[in-house]
């Protein structure tokens, strides 16, 4: 019997790590776009399309509980996670952290829409884009309208830079300090961010609100809906102990695990 967290974040990552301490038997995937993790539980890198999909590597490998934990705009996947679990009528429990809240400083615009964000962004002139990775039609609609765009990932994008972005290579966590530097540097007038949450990247806003600088926020994507959902990294461990305690208890659990 296993618990598969989908991960490719920092809470996956903690959350991985937390659980296979307590013994508990964890296989973590991780889409590979960034670095392999440094975990002791098994680590399955590059999806699911070439094991035959999601649900095919759940029934080979006797996954018992699905453990969302990828990122709240991973929408596809989520998405995914839950399809298959109703499927193999097995739970699929959910772990996003919780979303910033606008200050009453802030000057948020927010949009559920990206397109309808991108088409706003074109007001202005000097854009920081802070919001994962976008398309090459995307950037190229933002260099057309502005006078600089100031681009940062993770990841390196596979894309053609206009002469009027500039590309920063950085991963979080970002120091206030840090931030206000940059949108000094560049004078930027406008950040582009989606709604992640988190402490890592926090300090953009916090910067942007000291500078009374318009943040166009795109807002978390609505997702099918998981058996459980949770915000606290101590709730959901213990719901997981609980969980693996009882379906180990059962008869058929014991008989399976003679088996192996």
């Amino acid at each position: 019997m296993k618990v598969l967290i989908l991960g490719g974040t920092a809470d996956g990552r903690k959350m991985a790590a937390a659980l296979t301490e307590l013994g508990v038997p964890v296989i973590y995937s991780v889409a590979g776009l960034v670095r392999r993790p440094a975990l002791d539980c098994e680590i399955l890198v590059g999806g699911f399309s070439a094991l035959g999909g999601l649900s095919a590597f759940c029934q080979a490998r006797n996954v018992q509980l699905i453990l969302d934990i990828t990122h709240p705009f991973a929408a596809q996947m989520s998405n995914t996670a839950v399809q298959a679990a109703n499927g193999l009528d097995i739970p699929c429990w959910r772990f996003h952290r919780l979303d910033w809240p606008k200050h009453q400083d802030d000057d948020w615009h927010e949009f559920r829409d990206w397109a309808a964000l991108l088409i706003q962004a074109q007001c202005y002139q000097r854009v920081f884009v802070s919001a994962g990775r976008i398309s090459q039609e995307d950037l190229n609609s933002l260099s057309r309208a502005c006078q600089l765009v100031v681009l940062r990932t993770a990841v390196k994008p596979d894309l053609e830079l206009a002469d009027n972005v500039v590309w920063i290579h950085a991963i979080g966590p970002f120091t206030l300090s840090d931030e206000r530097d940059l949108f000094q540097q560049y004078q930027i007038d406008c950040l582009i961010s989606k709604n992640s949450g988190g402490a890592a990247t926090y300090a953009k806003l916090v910067a942007a609100r000291e500078a009374k600088m318009p943040v166009l926020m795109h807002q978390r994507p609505v997702l099918a809906k998981a058996n459980q959902q949770f915000t606290e990294p101590a709730a959901c461990i213990y719901a997981v102990q609980a969980w693996l305690s009882e379906h180990l208890s059962t008869p058929s659990s014991k008989q399976e695990a003679s088996d192996a």
